[in-house]
Order: structure tokens, then sequence, then C-alpha cells
């Protein structure tokens, strides 16, 4: 989504919590001939996330699209989870997005308009047993 978005035209900052990772994903959208810079943050960081998106405001006026990607994955057994590791889930997967849907949509109103593209794991709807957290299916062992 960011080359195409940037092969659009797109400015395009990425986020994600690894120095490396986000270098490498910049380069892969200059090296096409987009532009594209690192947003490095922890989006469960709720103080680190207004910081950015007021640093967006300040910096480039407006937020046109959010690819709102948040997820994270823990596959171990069911009894196998400590409640923190539950917690560190449902803060990742559910109110890390939520987080970030509300501050974009804060900054897209100020200029009255923008999209927000939530993009969700299938592992929800075909979860197995190695997906335990994810609530085991019936049929599954636990």
């Amino acid at each position: 989504m960011t080359k195409a978005l940037a092969s659009a035209g797109a400015f395009v900052l990425v986020n994600g919590r690894n120095h490396e990772s986000l270098n490498r994903a910049v380069a892969s959208v200059t090296a096409i001939g987009g532009s594209a810079l690192p947003l490095q943050l922890d989006i469960t960081d709720e103080a680190a996330v207004k910081k950015a998106f007021n640093e967006i405001r300040e910096k480039y006026g407006h937020l046109d699209i959010l690819i709102n990607n948040v997820g994270m994955r823990d596959r171990r057994g069911f009894f196998e989870f400590e409640m923190d590791a539950v917690r560190r889930l449902i803060d990742t997967n559910l109110i890390a997005s939520f987080n970030l849907c509300q501050e974009a949509a804060r900054l897209m109103i100020e200029n009255g308009e923008g999209k927000i593209i939530n993009i969700t794991s299938i592992a929800g709807p075909i979860a197995g047993a190695g997906d335990a957290v994810l609530l085991p299916r019936v049929d599954s062992k636990l």
C-alpha cells in the first residue's frame, strides 16, 4: 500500500518501531521514485501517538489517508498465556488501532476530508488451535 500510494503521488509517512525495518520500507518507496519518511514510534504509547499527530499537524498541516494496519500475534497454547501477554495483544490490536483512528479523524475533520482504511487479519474468522487467544474453535484442542 505504501508503494501504491507513493506511486500515485502521495507523500507517505511509514510507521513502525524498528528503525532498520522503517529505513528498508522508506528505501523501497524512494527506489520507485516515491516520497516517504519514517515515523518511528510505538503505537501502543498513547502519548507518543498524540505527539506524532501533533507533529503531522504542525509540519504538514493535514493527513489525507491513514492505513491502519496495526496487529501483533502471539502463537502459544491457550494455557501458556499470562494475562499481561493477553493485555498486550488487546492493547495493540484493539486499543492502539482505535486510538490511531481517533487521532487521524481529529486531524481529518479539521481539514474537512480524509480517509481511514482499517486492515484486519484473516486470523479472526479462520482461527485455529494455534491462535488460542483469538478464541479457540469449539472443535479445536486447547
